[in-house]
């Protein structure tokens, strides 16, 4: 540069060296520039910028290295779109970032050979950022620890944040200097690595570019229309898109239609569970008819088996433990808490309630309704319990009826028992019962006396009263006007049809609310037999050939005392 008096000032020291080369220190004041067509640096200390302390703040070496104050120095401004240099003095420029980004994820370049190494899921997930923030959490779901990303901000530029750490397999977090929003492009290429060999592409490998023998290219993938937190899905043409399934920040799924499983035929496949134990499946073993549904923890099992292709079919279980142990056993029916829990070949049997039929095993035909009802019957058959604890203590019976509260059988053996609320009892097999009180039925008929079995010669209803013919060993409607159906020696206590049993009172008290006796004249508390079939009235018969007969007393409107006898007179 040539010598020129105007920069000389008296505060500047500017020499020549005898080669129109000027020396020293240059000041040439403030806000002065000077403008120079080349700029050439001999020293080896370079050119510095000092602040107005002294302090460098930046320096360029004689050998074209830019640094400054703080951090390493930098000496080239790269093009290089495959980053081979690996240099920490080197500033890619972002269309070579951008190339070399783009080729990570289609196909990436060849790799050395190497070991074995991971699988990588192929997929992608698009995060959105609404809000302005330093740090983006990003849950991307594809079971990859080291994926690419890619940052976009709100106005559709690439970005590169301050700082990418890959926390999980399914979870990163992104840094920025200062607070932006935008998108987060994550993805990873797919295929199987092998064990030694040239590598495939870096796509097939994944991020990690794990070698292998035979490594196939990764699928080429296209961020499609995609929502925040939904579970990625391939479509079949290259793209991953969001679907309608969806897994929020709480880990909980949500899905739009419908939820697809598979028929659970072994252990593991269909199954839903409730932490570590079964909860809802449809296990069905080989050879067989199926249609079992189970509901609840535990509720059927694994081990179900065949044989026969009803065997271990048609059982629904519903509640905690129900039908826990079955193995052959079909067409069960359990609902509530350990219903059926230890019924292994038992077929045909519905529990209801809370460790109803608990203990069965291979007893058949068996119903219970209510907590513990038939609890304790192993093998008995063809059982009805009805109400909490009923039939309780019932082991090996069968043929028993058994209805109210903790009411039990006889014995634990006990066979054709009938017992409705310890009121009704009764032989079922030889079609017997007894009343420990009176019978009311509907509110208006009820007895207390002694009543029989007979067959009737004609169709009957309570109260019509009876005679018996001995010539046909039958019961018949008395009347009045003949002797031949007299006298009045019982009284039906129900409907009952021609040559079937039926049961007739012979003594005792009878209420019927349909009854209206008078009470006003004492000469009307006497009943006879009346001329019409059946009935019986307070006025005796008068007329000649008429049979008359005094079969009991009134006591109210509604309530006679039946005590008929064979005594009778006919009208002369």
């Amino acid at each position: 540069m040539a010598y020129d008096p105007k920069w000389i000032r008296d505060d500047a020291v500017v020499k020549r060296d005898g080669t129109n080369d000027l020396t020293g220190n240059w000041d040439v004041g403030d806000e002065k520039k000077i403008i120079l067509d080349e700029l050439q640096i001999r020293d080896t200390s370079g050119l510095k910028v000092t602040d107005t302390t002294g302090n460098v703040v930046a320096n360029i070496t004689d050998n074209g290295l830019f640094s400054l104050s703080n951090g390493v120095g930098v000496d080239e401004f790269s093009t290089d779109t495959t980053l081979i240099k690996n240099s920490d003095n080197v500033i890619p420029t972002e269309k070579a970032i951008k190339t070399y980004v783009d080729n990570a994820v289609v196909t990436g370049t060849s790799g050395t050979s190497g070991s074995s190494g991971s699988t990588a899921i192929a997929g992608g997930f698009v995060h959105t950022q609404s809000s302005d923030s330093t740090e983006w959490t990003v849950y991307h779901i594809l079971g990859v620890q080291y994926v690419n990303v890619e940052v976009i901000n709100s106005s559709n530029q690439t970005v590169i944040p301050t700082s990418i750490t890959f926390n999980t397999t399914n979870q990163l977090t992104i840094t920025f200097n200062t607070p932006i929003s935008g998108y987060a492009a994550v993805t990873s290429g797919g295929g199987i690595s092998g064990t030694s060999g040239t590598s495939g592409s870096s796509g097939s490998s994944g991020s990690s570019g794990s070698s292998g023998s035979s490594g196939t290219s990764g699928i080429s993938p296209v961020i499609g229309a995609s929502t925040d937190n939904k579970i990625a899905r391939y479509n079949g043409t290259n793209n991953i898109q969001g679907s309608g399934v969806s897994l929020d920040d709480n880990d909980n799924i949500t899905a739009v239609n419908n939820l697809y499983l598979n028929a659970t035929t072994t252990s593991s496949t269909g199954i839903i569970y409730k932490n570590s134990n079964r909860f809802i499946h449809n296990y069905e073993s080989a050879s067989v008819n199926g249609d079992n549904t189970f509901v609840g923890v535990n509720s059927g099992n694994f081990t179900m088996t065949g044989g026969v292709v009803i065997y271990a079919s048609y059982n629904t279980g519903f509640g905690h433990s129900t039908l826990t142990n079955n193995t052959t056993g079909y067409s069960n029916t359990a609902v509530g808490r350990s219903a059926l829990y230890t019924n292994t070949s038992g077929y045909s049997n519905t529990a209801i309630g809370d460790y109803s039929i608990n203990q069965n095993i291979s007893g058949d035909n068996n119903v219970a309704i209510g907590k513990q009802a038939l609890y304790g019957v192993v093998s008995g058959n063809n059982n009805t319990a009805i109400g909490t604890s009923s039939a309780g203590s019932l082991t090996t019976g069968s043929n028993n009826i058994i209805i109210g509260y903790s009411v039990d059988v006889s014995s634990s053996s006990s066979s054709n028992e009938l017992n409705i609320g310890n009121l009704i009892t009764g032989d079922i097999y030889n079609k017997t019962a007894a009343i420990d009180g009176d019978l009311e039925v509907d509110g208006y008929i009820k007895h207390d006396g002694k009543y029989i079995e007979g067959v009737v010669g004609e169709s009957v209803a309570f109260p019509d009263t009876l005679a018996f013919k001995v010539t046909t060993q039958k019961w018949y409607k008395s009347d009045a006007d003949s002797t031949s159906t007299m006298p009045i020696m019982g009284l039906a206590l129900e409907t009952a049809d021609a040559t079937s049993t039926c049961k007739i009172l012979i003594f005792g008290e009878v209420t019927y609310g349909s009854w209206s006796w008078s009470l006003t004249d004492d000469s009307k508390s006497i009943l006879y037999a009346s001329t019409t079939a059946g009935g019986l009235t307070q006025t005796p018969v008068s007329a000649t050939g008429e049979v008359s007969q005094a079969v009991g007393i009134v006591l109210s409107e509604t309530k006679i005392l039946f005590t008929p006898t064979p005594v009778t007179a006919v009208v002369g």
